[in-house]
């Protein structure tokens, strides 16, 4: 008990000096035109450094188009990256093709419905809580309390209000979404943040309703023009050309209508890009489970070289760290055939064909 409280009293220290240690924003805005503009902001103390430094490099790797510049918050000091889009599309495939983190989040899927008035988007990312949290309420408490310090947040700045949101404030005439995730840092649970929301072809209006006004101003001309002719003939020709003109304005309008007000359908069919996430959940639970059809790993076995290995599992990731905290370097196909390089209590080091060298769980290798 002694040993505990000691323990305690140096985490309520350590709490207090890094009280307000780490600022991390992400900001993303959808311009009217489609185009999107991001911002990551990181800062923290002078003996933190390093590890912003490390993030900071990793997103310029993965997009050497981003602009970077000094960025202070309070007496915190960082950096500031930003990067442009000419679309949403374009945005979407970046991120998730080069398998890029916004503000800590992951993409899981991005959805798009292309319409005459306007493309319907559904975003869904998600926020791995922290999975390495300690079990000793005291400390936990201690944990939540530093992290309560701590400034974690992703805004989005949308054109127009959602149609669909689980954000946790709201502004700028609900156009502005905000997420706190610094609870996250110190909450074993996952955090998904979802909007769907459109944007609108002004000039599609435009020449929507200028095609109605036009068809209607024909049926009326010529409507009069019917009532005012001579000869039968002309009266009908006139008719005709009056009557189809309304009928097609009313189609137009109908066929409008029910393309403004009718919900997109957001399917499987309709994903534009796509981070595959889901395997890390599978990954604790199989790594939790207290029987296992296989021999346990030899914890002294350090290598194993020239050894080969099949992967088991769809969508397997290889990490660059025996952690599934790690970051993720790719993913495995079921059945791909990799080189075991060293093996880890839980996890092995494995080559892939095209030169690849991670890590992989145990359980999703066999060897």
């Amino acid at each position: 008990m002694f040993i505990k409280r000691c323990c305690l009293c140096v985490l309520t220290a350590f709490c207090f000096l890094l009280s307000g240690c780490l600022s991390a924003t992400g900001n993303l805005t959808i311009n009217e035109d489609g185009s999107v503009h991001y911002e990551a902001t990181m800062a923290t103390v002078d003996f933190l450094k390093s590890a912003i430094e490390e993030q900071k490099n990793d997103l310029l790797s993965k997009n050497s188009s981003a602009k970077v510049e000094p960025y202070n918050d309070g007496n915190l000091s960082g950096y500031k990256i930003s990067a442009d889009y000419p679309s949403v599309d374009e945005y979407a495939m970046s991120i998730t093709s080069q398998n890029t983190k916004t503000a800590g989040m992951t993409v899981k899927e991005i959805h798009k419905v292309k319409g005459w008035f306007y493309d319907a988007y559904s975003f869904d990312f998600i926020m791995e809580g922290n999975k390495d949290t300690t079990n000793d309420p005291d400390t936990k408490a201690m944990a939540q309390a530093m992290a309560s310090q701590v400034k974690c947040s992703f805004t989005m700045n949308l054109p127009y209000p959602p149609d669909v949101h689980n954000a946790d404030q709201m502004s700028n005439g609900n156009k502005t979404l905000y997420w706190n995730l610094a609870p996250m840092l110190t909450s074993e649970v996952d955090k998904d943040i979802q909007v769907q929301f459109k944007v609108w072809h002004k000039s599609h209006l435009v020449i929507t309703v200028g095609i109605i006004v036009i068809l209607l101003l024909v049926a009326t001309i010529f409507g009069v023009m019917a009532l005012n002719a001579r000869y039968d003939s002309d009266k009908q020709t006139r008719g005709i050309i009056a009557g189809v003109a309304f009928v097609m304005a009313l189609v137009l309008v109908g066929m409008s209508l029910y393309m403004l007000f009718s919900a997109p359908k957001f399917s499987n069919k309709n994903v534009i890009a796509q981070t595959k996430v889901e395997q890390t959940q599978v990954e604790k639970n199989t790594s939790n489970k207290a029987t296992d059809q296989r021999p346990p790993v030899n914890a002294t076995k350090q290598t194993a070289s020239h050894n080969s290995g099949v992967i088991t599992a769809t969508e397997v990731r290889m990490r660059a760290n025996p952690s599934t905290n790690a970051n993720i370097l790719g993913y495995f196909d079921k059945g791909e055939t990799v080189e075991i390089i060293n093996v880890k209590p839980e996890w092995v080091q494995v080559k892939r064909a095209n030169g690849a060298v991670g890590w992989v769980s145990d359980k999703f290798c066999q060897y």
